[in-house]
């Protein structure tokens, strides 16, 4: 008895694991048994997102949400995308845009992009000893302290306030 048999599909990056993992186990190429440990676990994380994909395909809110947020991540060092640019590469009006995503998602695209830089905020304060001024550039807030007022609306508390508390 066997389990079904999972076609996967050119480019993907499980594969792509796999076939590295595949070399470095066959040339012993590496450097110590905690490269190889997390070699395998990179493998594994990959194996269970796709089987995952498979079996629990993501809602159409979940991939709506995925893109916006890449699309804002790979966005923000060069200033945030306009909505209106958003709904242009979707072939809608900024109106339009604005009521399939709220009705899809049950957020507003300006309120989902405010959660996705904050959530960046957030992430560089604890991995991070950057300075205030320089998050807020990096994240597309005019300065420190306009980053720090939308920061305490989001969180209930200041920047640095939240970066000891996680440290």
């Amino acid at each position: 008895m066997s389990s079904p048999i999972w076609e996967i599909p050119p480019p993907n990056i499980l594969l792509s694991r796999a076939v590295n993992l595949y070399r470095a186990v066959k040339t012993a190429s590496f450097e110590d048994p905690y490269a190889e440990e997390d070699a395998l676990f990179q493998f594994m994380l990959e194996y269970e997102r796709f089987g995952n994909n498979l079996l629990r395909p993501p809602t159409r809110r979940e991939r709506l949400l995925a893109e916006i947020r890449k699309e804002v991540l790979s966005n923000i060092s060069n200033g945030l995308p306009p909505i209106e640019e958003i709904a242009k590469g979707r072939g809608m009006s900024r109106v339009r845009f604005t009521q399939y995503f709220t009705h899809t998602t049950g957020l507003t695209p300006a309120r989902f992009i405010a959660q996705v830089r904050i959530s960046e905020v957030a992430k560089l304060l604890i991995n991070s000893d950057l300075k205030l001024s320089a998050i807020a550039d990096l994240k597309g807030f005019g300065n420190a302290s306009s980053l720090c007022k939308v920061f305490h609306r989001h969180f209930l508390m200041t920047p640095d306030r939240y970066r000891k508390m996680m440290h």
